[in-house]
């Protein structure tokens, strides 16, 4: 795996209080019907217009005190839309796991980011066709993020539907709205994004 994670305190105790009575999971039903457990990603960048200042955090949030509970800082190519793909993909790559080890639970994505709903639910067909290329003829940024998220996704796709499943989901929430996942998502990719100890991206295979 590309990432590592931040020596950091894990959600609970010190880091982030959990108000009583939240849930511990987050059960849903998604698009298709399946019952599932929602898991928030998020990221975060300090400094985002200064790419000499810019430093940025990702989390992944799975439920209060769940040890999946993921977050980690990006120094390569460090921006808020990278941070919350590279969510996402850690999310992704989760899941993957669990379904390997036949763990029958289904999830959806849950994000407060349009671009990352854009690029993983509209906008790929398109650029893949296009030879990764946008409308204007530029390559399309963050490009290997985007096909090692979908090339994820392909693979939970095949699992699911030998399960019975439909593909899986993802789903736009609105930040700073009081869903309690995407807050703390929120807050540990934050407070990541402020510490010292920088963990660097390497280079994803073309695998799309």
């Amino acid at each position: 795996m590309f990432l590592r994670r931040c020596a950091i305190p894990t959600l609970g105790k010190r880091a982030i209080s959990t108000p009583v009575g939240s849930p511990i999971y987050h059960h849903d039903v998604d698009f298709h019907g399946d019952p599932v457990v929602n898991v928030y990603t998020d990221g975060s960048c300090r400094n985002n217009q200064n790419s000499e200042l810019a430093q940025a955090g990702a989390a992944v949030f799975f439920g209060v005190n769940d040890p999946r509970n993921y977050g980690f800082l990006l120094t390569e190519k460090p921006t808020n839309n990278r941070a919350e793909l590279l969510s996402v993909h850690e999310a992704t790559r989760i899941i993957l796991s669990d379904l390997k080890e036949h763990t029958h639970t289904k999830f959806q994505i849950m994000t407060d980011s349009r671009y990352v709903i854009g690029c993983l639910t509209e906008w790929y067909p398109r650029w893949q066709s296009n030879g990764w290329r946008n409308r204007k003829g530029k390559s399309v940024a963050n490009q290997d993020e985007i096909r090692a998220i979908m090339c994820n996704v392909h693979a939970i796709n095949t699992l699911y539907a030998n399960i019975g499943w439909g593909p899986l989901c993802f789903n736009h929430v609105y930040g700073h709205s009081g869903i309690y996942g995407n807050e703390m998502a929120d807050q540990l990719a934050t407070a990541i994004s402020g510490t010292a100890s920088a963990v660097s991206a390497a280079p994803v295979p073309d695998t799309i």
